[in-house]
């Protein structure tokens, strides 16, 4: 029933919601758990430590039981991952900051298939709303964020505004 909902509307067709089961909290921390690493490695990619990169890719590759998922939640669990996994070994920074990039995009799909919001730190900075609304693909963190750099904030589209923070994350001004 969940594949053939997921598969529903990944092609376009009319399926039911997608319901997640109760959550208990172990998987609502283990998700923060990601969050965590996501951000570690965005930070260590603006820092230019390759080797923080690394660790936080390695702390996602770890596959830790998440209770209770949906196995389409699953399958983009897997996603997330593998893209640690490719974090743990990039060659670059550049490299990494495009895998990076990719892999919050994985993040994103699996939080909107499952109707998660946004939710940011309650002392976030302009990159933890930055970063949101990337992800979330949120017009309400973006405008926030971007209300003082007119450069950004007039992007209207949001692969322009992808490539725009892609580029400032490689060079390390993000």
């Amino acid at each position: 029933m969940w594949m053939l909902g997921w598969l529903a509307c990944s092609l376009g067709g009319e399926a039911e919601p997608l319901v997640v089961p109760a959550d208990d909290g172990a998987r609502t921390n283990a998700m923060r758990n990601h969050q965590v690493a996501v951000h570690r490695a965005r930070d260590a990619v603006i820092a230019q430590d390759l080797d923080g990169v690394h660790r936080a890719g390695a702390s996602l590759a770890v596959k830790r039981e998440i209770p209770r998922l949906p196995p389409p939640a699953i399958v983009m669990l897997e996603r997330v991952r593998q893209g640690g996994a490719e974090l743990a070994v990039s060659s670059n920074l550049d490299e990494a900051a495009d895998q990076l990039v990719e892999l919050t995009a994985t993040c994103a799909r699996c939080h909107t298939m499952f109707e998660v919001p946004a939710k940011v730190p309650l002392q976030a900075t302009q990159r933890d709303l930055l970063w949101t609304a990337l992800v979330f693909r949120s017009e309400a963190h973006w405008k926030q964020a971007t209300s003082k750099d007119p450069s950004l904030h007039e992007l209207e589209y949001w692969e322009d505004r992808r490539l725009a923070l892609l580029i400032r994350l490689q060079g390390g001004t993000f």
